[in-house]
C-alpha cells in the first residue's frame, strides 16, 4: 500500500516539501530562537521577536505574493524574470526608510549598524520567499528540499558569526544568502530577460491585490497576542499560546503542501466542477478532523511535559484553540486552490471580509468575556472564512457554466 502511494508523484513531492520545512523549522524554533533567548535575556529577546514579526509580515506579504502570482501566471503563458526581479528590487530599496521609521516609532534602540543589518535581513528574507518559485515552477521538490536544508545549515553557521560580532541579524543572514545563492547558481529565475511593459502592468495590478491580502492576513494572524494582552493580560496570552501550540505546529505543514498544490494546479488545464470542489472540501474537513484528534492527544502529553505549571489552565482550551488553528490553515489550503481559478482581487475581498468579521466579533467579545470569549470568537470567525471561500468557488463554477 505504501509503495503504491509512493509511486504517485504528488505524495513524493509533498514528502520532500514537508521534510524540508520540518528541518528548517526545527533548526529555527528549537536551536536558533532558544539560543537567542539564553544569550540575550528575556527583554532583549522580546525586542528581537518583535522585529522578526515585522520582517515576517513584510517579507511574507511581498515575497509569497510575487511567488504565487508567477505560479498562477505560468498556467496561462510563459513568464519572464524581468518584471518580478525589478519589482522586488525596487521594493527592497524602499525597505531602508521603513526600517528607520520602525526604529524611531517603536524605540527599538537600534544603532545605524543594527538598522542596516535589519534592512539587509528584510531584503534577503523577501527574496528568499520569492526564490523557491524556481522549484515550484519546475515541480523540482528535491531541489526545494536542498534549498531549505541549505538555509537551515546557514542559520547554524550564523550562530558562530553572532559569537564573533554580537549582532543577532548575522545568525539569519547567512542562511538567507545560501538559499538565494543556490537558486542563482542552479536555477533560471535570476537570468536576465527583456522587460515587457505590458506584462509589467498586468503583473503589478495582480500582485497588488495579493500583497494587500497577505498584509492584512499577516497583521491579523499576529494580532491575537496584542488583543489578549490588552484586554486580559499577559497570562491569557501565555495560556492561549500553550493551548494552541500543537495546532500551530500542524499548521506549519500547510505551507509546503500549498506549494505542491499550486505547482500542480498551475500545470493543470482541467476546470473545477461542483463535484470535484465538494470532494476537495470534504477531504479537507476529514483531514482537519484527523489533525484535531492528533492535536488533542499530543497536547495532553507534550504540554504536560513542557509546561507543567500551565497545563491545568490550558487544558480546557485544547479543543477550541487547536480547532481554530486547524480551521485557519485548512481554509488557507482551499484559498490556494481558489487562487488558480478566480481573479486575485477575490483573495482581497475574502481577506477584507475576514478582517471586518474579526474586528466586529473578536474584539468586543474578548472585551466582555476575556480569554474564553476570545477562543470561541476566533474559532467562529475562522469558520466563517472557510464558508466564504467555499461559496466564492461555487459562485465561480456556476458562473462559468452559465
Amino acid at each position: 500500500m505504501i509503495q503504491k502511494i509512493w509511486k504517485q508523484q504528488f505524495f513524493k513531492d509533498s514528502f520532500w516539501t514537508m521534510l524540508a520545512l520540518c528541518i528548517f523549522n526545527v533548526i529555527l524554533q528549537f536551536v536558533v530562537y532558544p539560543f537567542l533567548n539564553r544569550t540575550l535575556g528575556t527583554e532583549e529577546y522580546g525586542n528581537i521577536l518583535f522585529l522578526l514579526s515585522v520582517i515576517n509580515i513584510v517579507a511574507i506579504s511581498i515575497g509569497i505574493s510575487a511567488n504565487n502570482r508567477r505560479m498562477v501566471a505560468s498556467s496561462f503563458s510563459k513568464t519572464s524574470n524581468a518584471e518580478y526581479n525589478l519589482f522586488i528590487g525596487i521594493i527592497s530599496v524602499f525597505f531602508l526608510p521603513l526600517c528607520f521609521l520602525i526604529s524611531n516609532i517603536f524605540h527599538t534602540g537600534q544603532g545605524i549598524v543594527d538598522i542596516f543589518l535589519f534592512w539587509i535581513l528584510m531584503c534577503l528574507t523577501t527574496w528568499r520567499y520569492y526564490s523557491d518559485v524556481e522549484f515550484r515552477l519546475n515541480l523540482n521538490y528535491r531541489g526545494y528540499f536542498v534549498y531549505y536544508l541549505l538555509i537551515g545549515v546557514g542559520y547554524l553557521a550564523g550562530i558562530f558569526l553572532f559569537r564573533c560580532f554580537n549582532q543577532w541579524e548575522l545568525i539569519l543572514i547567512p542562511g538567507e544568502m545560501m538559499g538565494i545563492f543556490y537558486v542563482f547558481c542552479k536555477g533560471s529565475i535570476y537570468k536576465k530577460t527583456d522587460l515587457n511593459k505590458e506584462k509589467l502592468v498586468i503583473f503589478l495590478k495582480a500582485v497588488a491585490y495579493l500583497i494587500a491580502s497577505q498584509l492584512l492576513i499577516q497583521i491579523v494572524f499576529n494580532s491575537d497576542r496584542f488583543i489578549l494582552k490588552l484586554f486580559s493580560g499577559g497570562v491569557a496570552v501565555t495560556i492561549y499560546y500553550i493551548a494552541s501550540l500543537m495546532g500551530k505546529t500542524i499548521a506549519l505543514l500547510s505551507t509546503p503542501l500549498n506549494s505542491v498544490i499550486i505547482g500542480y494546479l498551475a500545470k493543470s488545464k482541467e476546470e473545477m466542477t461542483v463535484n470535484r470542489w465538494i470532494k476537495i472540501v470534504v477531504l479537507c474537513i476529514f483531514l482537519a478532523g484527523t489533525a484535531l484528534i492528533a492535536c488533542i492527544v499530543a497536547s495532553n502529553f507534550v504540554i504536560r511535559i513542557l509546561y507543567p505549571q500551565e497545563y491545568s489552565l490550558a487544558k480546557p482550551f485544547f479543543v477550541v484553540a487547536n480547532l481554530a488553528q486547524i480551521t485557519y490553515f485548512s481554509t488557507g489550503i482551499l484559498a490556494t486552490i481558489l487562487l488558480r481559478y478566480v481573479e486575485e482581487k477575490y483573495q482581497l475581498y475574502i481577506t477584507v471580509g475576514y478582517i471586518f468579521a474579526f474586528l466586529a466579533v473578536v474584539i468586543p467579545v474578548t472585551w466582555m468575556c476575556g480569554l474564553e470569549g476570545f477562543a470561541y470568537a476566533i474559532l467562529g470567525v475562522n469558520c466563517l472564512r472557510f464558508v466564504f471561500v467555499f461559496l466564492v468557488m461555487m459562485r465561480k463554477i456556476y458562473r462559468t457554466k452559465s
